[in-house]
This record gives C-alpha cells, sequence and structure tokens, in this order.
C-alpha cells in the first residue's frame, strides 16, 4: 500500500491541535518521539533543509503511522491506496 500524503511535506506543521501545539511537540506528548528531539529536528528543518517526514522516517516512524498522526493532527481524513489501482 502506498501512503497518500498530506500537504506541507517538509514544513514544520502547526494545524488546529488543541493548546496552539506544535505537531512536533504533539509527537512528543503522544510519546512518539523525544521532547528533546524537538530541537535538533526543527534545526534539520530550518538550516538543513531536511524533511521533516524522512527525519521522522529515520528515526523509525513508518508512513502509515505518520500518515495517521498527520491526519489525527490536522484534523482531516486519510487514505492508503494501492498506486496499481490508480489509473492515469
Amino acid at each position: 500500500m502506498a501512503v497518500v500524503a498530506l500537504a506541507l511535506r517538509g514544513r514544520l506543521l502547526t494545524g488546529p491541535a488543541s493548546n496552539g501545539m506544535s505537531f512536533l511537540e504533539r509527537l512528543a506528548d503522544d510519546g512518539v518521539i523525544k521532547k528533546k528531539d524537538i530541537e535538533e529536528i526543527e534545526t534539520l528543518v530550518r538550516d538543513k533543509g531536511e524533511d521533516v517526514e524522512d527525519i521522522l522516517y529515520a528515526r523509525g516512524i513508518d508512513e502509515e503511522k505518520l500518515l495517521k498522526l498527520k491526519s489525527d493532527y490536522l484534523k482531516v481524513p486519510s487514505k492508503s491506496v494501492d498506486p496499481k489501482k490508480i489509473t492515469f
């Protein structure tokens, strides 16, 4: 299955989360990453142009889980699709 990526790839996500929390803060609160990792991730994105998702994948978060986390955070539905079933 392929994952349909939500918009904002590569950016530090901000969205309609409760308490104005950033996506990375939400991940830390949910125990997905450590709070001490937030600054390092933000620096990699801001100063080196690295992609948030690629950083999180490298830390062991798979595509399906990241899609669900982003979907929950942004309060938008998500869907995984089989790329073989997509016609152009």
